[in-house]
């Protein structure tokens, strides 16, 4: 069964490309990248519309299922609701597969700049939040210099941070149905607990049919890029070449 692979908020899919290998010959696998990141047209804000305009590709290609789906972190939302919406339309998802991601909760879904100053502030206090001001304008001075002096890899920069914008827009929309496809969730053991004490992965909680999970020796970064963090990953996935 192919294997769509589905990118992270800052719109790539290059992650994929050891795991891939690792997954066998046999293995076929796709994978979409963002809308904008090549620059020519505009970041796409909203997961639902994501999810449509990838499946509109992916019929192209694959007109009949069944899928595999896979996404990276906030590709894990994108493949969720591309196989809700796969689901309805009388398709069938054999596996969704969520590496590392969560689903918006509570604060998460803060998408104007007042909002997300009260939560950093709540969170984080005042130096929290002078932090990450900090960071915004690194960030905004970085794509502005990127653009102007950075040549081809300036606009990389630019075009990746714009899609990244839009993904976290797009993410604290994001009201997830429920779907019947099973999920796997492939969680890194390590850095989990997030800023009130809870854990990402029970999220998911209410959201499938069934849920089982499956912990890797890395963290949220390297899940896919160190080898042995990749070939557990492979493994989770019933990849078939021994490293």
């Amino acid at each position: 069964t192919p294997l769509i692979c589905l990118h992270h908020s800052g719109g790539n899919v290059v992650q994929f490309r050891v795991l891939a290998d690792r997954l066998g010959p046999d293995q076929p696998v796709y994978a979409f990248t963002a809308r904008g990141l090549d620059g020519r047209a505009e970041p796409v804000d909203s997961i639902q519309e994501m999810a449509r305009n990838y499946l509109a590709e992916l019929r192209h290609a694959l007109p009949n299922g069944p899928y595999r789906l896979v996404g990276d972190c906030f590709g894990g939302c994108v493949a969720h609701e591309m196989t809700l919406q796969l689901e309805s339309s009388g398709h069938k998802v054999e596996q969704l597969v969520v590496i590392d991601g969560a689903l918006p909760w509570g604060d998460s879904r803060a998408v104007t700049k007042l909002d997300k100053a009260r939560r950093t502030i709540r969170n984080e206090g005042l130096v929290g939040l002078a932090r990450g001001v900090i960071r915004l304008a690194r960030r905004r001075s970085g794509m502005i210099l990127g653009a102007s002096f950075g040549g081809e890899d300036g606009r990389i920069r630019t075009n990746s941070q714009r899609v990244r914008e839009a993904s976290l827009t797009a993410f604290g929309k994001f009201q997830p149905g429920k779907v019947e496809a099973p999920l796997l969730l492939v969680r890194a053991n390590q850095d989990q607990r997030v800023s009130d004490g809870r854990y990402w992965h029970k999220d998911w909680q209410g959201h499938a049919s069934t849920i089982d999970t499956v912990f890797v020796d890395a963290d949220h970064i390297s899940i896919l890029q160190e080898p042995a963090a990749v070939q557990q990953v492979a493994d989770a996935l019933g990849g078939d070449r021994d490293y």
